[in-house]
Parts: C-alpha cells; structure tokens; sequence
C-alpha cells in the first residue's frame, strides 16, 4: 500500500498529465494537409480567437490574436440576422484601406479600417443543405483600436488585420469558423485521418473498377451537387463507364478538414482513361453514418488546376466525355 504522501501526489500528478494531453492535442477542425502551399486561419467563436496554422510537414500555429464576430451568436442562416457563419471557406479577394475608400467612400469605408479579406458565403454546402441567405462576409479590420461585435463578419485590429494579412495568399489560404474549437488528443487525431485515407483509398478503387454499384455504394443517400442527385448521378456515371473503358485516378496534395459533422476532403486529382484525361482539384463532403459504420458522400465539387481547361486525349472532342461536371 502506498504511504499517505504518495496518495496525496496522485491528483496533482493526474492534473499534470491532463494539462500536458491538452497542450499536445489538435484542433479537430484540422486534420491532415499534405499540401505545402496552404495555410489555414482557425477562429473560435467562443474564446474570441483567430489562429493561423501550417499543415506541412506537421501542424503548427505560427500566429494567434483577439478577434471579434457578429453581434448575435451563432451560426448565420439569413441576411441580416448579424451572425457570423460557421464553416470552412476560401478568401476570394483582398482590399486594402485604399480600395475600400475606392469602392465605398471614405465615410462607408471607415468601419473596415486597414482592409479586408472576402469569403465565399455561401459555400457549396451553405446552398445546397442549408439554404443559408446573405453576402458580404469578410475578415476585416476595425474602425478605433481594438474591433468592436460585428454584423456577420470577423474583424481585428489594423496592426494585427496587417499582420494576418502577411500569411493569407490567394487562392491558398482557407478561414475555418467555429462555434467553439474542439480538441484532439494525438492518437484520436491520427485515428481519424486513417479511416479518411482508407476512405478516399476504397473510394478511387471503386471508381476505376467497371463495377458502378460498387462505386456508388460510396455515396449517401442524399447526395446532391450542383448538377445531379443520387439516382442521376448513378445513371450519369453508367453513361460514362460505357464510354471509357478504363480509368485511372491519382490523388495527391491530401487535405482534411471538419467542420459541424462534415469532412472536407480536397486533393489534386490526375484523372486519365481510355480517351480523355484531366488535372483538377476535387472536393468531396462527408459524412459519418452511423448505420454503416462509415463515412459516405454527401457532394463533391471539381474545379480544373489553375482553371486550365481539361485536356482531351483525341482530338475529336465529341466523342469525349468527362467524368467531372
């Protein structure tokens, strides 16, 4: 039997253990990014933070600072509700103070101070699942010195806005917003990315076997994009395998990223068969279902490398089909 004083170590001793997991874990939001020229800022709602990280080759936070959001909590379904959205996003241009003052006029410009940074709200997901309203989000700074609760944006102070903006470079950066970040001890963290990499692995295979059931086994049962549902979509990609005979996919570049129960899969993606072929980065959603014990397909969206067009291998087009719309 340990003596009284031993006993007495035991809880400081298993407070210790907990701060040290704690200072090791992950955010959840980010999982795996084997993409060098990206860089991903992370804003929690609750702690009023924004955080800049870099993936490769190991996760690091390189930069953190106080951050303000929308007046009213919570996620923003609607124009006007003064929320910001929750998510994961592209900035889709940069304005400094001057283009500001540019496009709005001094006095409208004021509030935004030393520039801003727009998002793609909606996204992909915010139209197709949730119907979400609304435009003008931005990263932005502030009008005095420190960022007042915003109408739906996330603002900074100018000397930080100026810092931020030193690490944000288009189209490589992704802003990930938050209700409140939830953290990751390593192994569950690690745990997670396999089952996604064994996920995309299956997924690829299945895409290149002649077998479309198999393939479509992948996806849920509400599976939509911007073109077709499930039962399109299946009877679209039986066209195209009758067509080209054979297909071949690499995925490199991997980056994994969640977001409110969705896993954002993005990859540079080398597709080639029998008479076509193209370079693109894809994009797939997922989710966990629990009834299969696995993750399937909710959308997927493609977007040509660099947006070059795709390049057929015969020249008689026509007669060439796509497996990417």
């Amino acid at each position: 039997m340990l003596p009284p004083r031993h006993l007495l170590a035991i809880p400081a001793l298993l407070f210790f253990i907990s701060i040290t997991s704690l200072a090791l874990a992950l955010p959840r939001n980010l999982l795996l990014s084997e993409n060098p020229d990206l860089t991903f800022l992370l804003v929690d709602k609750k702690d009023c933070q924004i955080s800049v990280y870099r993936g490769y080759p190991k996760w690091e936070m390189i930069a953190a600072y106080p951050c303000t959001t929308g007046k009213v909590p919570g996620d923003k379904f609607k124009e006007g509700d003064l929320k910001t959205p929750t998510g994961i996003y592209w900035f889709t241009d940069v304005w400094s103070e001057k283009d500001l003052i540019g496009m709005y006029g001094p006095r409208e410009a004021k509030p935004y101070g030393a520039g801003a940074f727009p998002l793609n709200y909606p996204n992909l997901m915010d139209r197709l699942f949730h119907n979400k309203t609304g435009y003008g989000i931005w990263l932005h700074g502030t009008e005095g010195d420190q960022p007042i609760p915003t109408e739906g944006c996330v603002s900074v102070s100018n000397e930080n806005f100026l810092e931020i903006a030193q690490y944000i470079q288009l189209p490589n950066t992704l802003i990930l917003i938050d209700e409140s970040v939830e953290k990751l001890e390593e192994h569950q963290h690690l745990a997670e990315i396999e089952r996604l990499r064994n996920f995309v692995v299956t997924w690829i295979d299945a895409w290149e076997n002649p077998n479309v059931e198999d393939y479509i086994n992948y996806y849920s049962s509400k599976f939509t994009n911007e073109n077709f549902d499930k039962k399109r979509w299946l009877h679209y990609k039986k066209r195209i395998n009758l067509r080209n005979k054979s297909r071949e996919i690499q995925a490199s570049n991997l980056t994994f990223l969640y977001s409110k129960d969705t896993y954002f899969v993005h990859f540079l993606q080398k597709y080639s068969s029998s008479d076509f072929s193209d370079l693109g980065w894809k994009t797939l959603y997922l989710e966990f279902q629990e009834d299969v014990q696995d993750f399937r397909i909710i959308s997927e969206n493609w977007e040509p490398y660099e947006n070059l067009a795709t390049i057929p291998k015969t020249a008689d087009t026509s007669k060439s089909e796509t497996d990417e719309i």
